[in-house]
């Protein structure tokens, strides 16, 4: 039997104030805990299988804000506390690579079944108390000489005991390629990501949006909000099997595709964002990974959101987590349409 347990709370001041005038402080609690149970395989002497057990209570409270929602219904300072369980089944078994999101050094991917029921109460300060209800599958596998593949769906929604409100679909699929030498010294890989969030009976100010959690990097804007959004990712990455001053170092071009879609099927709204990255890993400097990314978006020539955009992020946020139900964001609600799908 394995146990997991985790905390945090804090006090944190407005960090929006360049763009949403007006104090800002909030405080929360996060608490999660977690026990595993090992289930005999009798088809297989290595791979370990797991029920799994959690529990979550989150709290969120505005101290001051400027508004609770705001005009465009798209920006929210709203109070919030949920408690959650959850069950699920897990393979704990993986597939080790080496250069793929990180820059050198070994990495590890989950393979095979996991699924978990997520259920629980929510206290929203506009919709009440609801009952929160959601199903999630992945499956992952390996095929080392062609690629690596992961696919999963969630299905989910609230109950405010008359009828079933805000409830969405997820499909995402992610693939990356075996790596296709170029020489002695260069390789390449190939990545590709499908999204699909499609939403079903969601108020205004809870549909869903396009932006860099859901699959159209740099763009944090909440304007892009649709019922059904859909997004595909090609990436194609070089890297260098050498180093530069102590650096690791790939170079990636990628077209982030997104699609907005309301009632009407036929319908959509199309943007994209095409770009550039450079990515670099020293640890004799203790710098595990950061990104450099540039981007542009053709669709906003004509509109107050800037064309581009340029990114640096300072740590490793991309990869494929080592999804075995044993990390806290397993036990988490879909909110403020963001996926539940990470």
């Amino acid at each position: 039997m394995s146990t997991r347990l985790c905390q945090n709370s804090s006090i944190i001041p407005n960090s929006l104030a360049d763009a949403i005038k007006g104090k800002t402080y909030y405080n929360y609690q996060d608490a999660w805990g977690a026990v595993a149970f090992k289930v005999k395989n009798p088809n297989s002497s290595t791979e370990i299988h797991k029920i799994i057990l959690a529990a979550r209570y989150y709290r969120k409270h505005y101290d001051d804000r400027p508004f609770s929602i705001s005009k465009d219904k798209t920006v929210r300072f709203l109070n919030r506390e949920y408690y959650l369980g959850s069950v699920g089944y897990a393979t704990w078994n993986y597939f080790q690579d080496d250069n793929v999101f990180l820059n050198g050094g070994s990495e590890y991917f989950p393979l095979r079944l996991n699924f978990n029921w997520v259920f629980g109460a929510e206290k929203d300060e506009k919709y009440g108390r609801r009952f929160y209800n959601n199903f999630r599958m992945s499956y992952f596998a390996a095929f080392p000489k062609l690629f690596y593949l992961n696919t999963d769906f969630s299905l989910g929604g609230y109950y405010n005991g008359k009828d079933f409100q805000q409830k969405l679909f997820q499909y995402r699929l992610r693939l990356y390629s075996a790596k296709v030498n170029l020489g002695k010294k260069i390789f390449f890989r190939q990545f590709i990501t499908f999204k699909a969030n499609v939403g079903f009976d969601r108020p205004k100010d809870r549909e869903l949006i396009l932006n860099d959690a859901t699959g159209l990097r740099g763009m944090y804007t909440s304007q892009l909000t649709a019922q059904k959004i859909y997004t595909t990712t090609l990436e194609s990455v070089l890297y260098g099997n050498f180093k530069v001053f102590g650096f690791n170092g790939s170079v990636a071009l990628f077209a982030d595709l997104g699609w907005l879609q309301n009632n009407k099927p036929y319908q959509m709204q199309a943007v994209q964002g095409i770009g550039a990255s450079l990515r670099l890993r020293n640890l004799n400097f203790g710098i595990g990974y950061f990104d450099f990314s540039l981007v542009f978006y053709p669709n906003f020539l004509n509109t107050p959101q800037k064309p581009y955009t340029f990114l640096y992020v300072p740590e490793f946020l991309k990869g494929i987590r080592q999804d075995n139900l044993f990390e806290y964001y397993s036990l988490e609600p879909e909110y403020n349409g963001q996926p539940t799908l990470r």
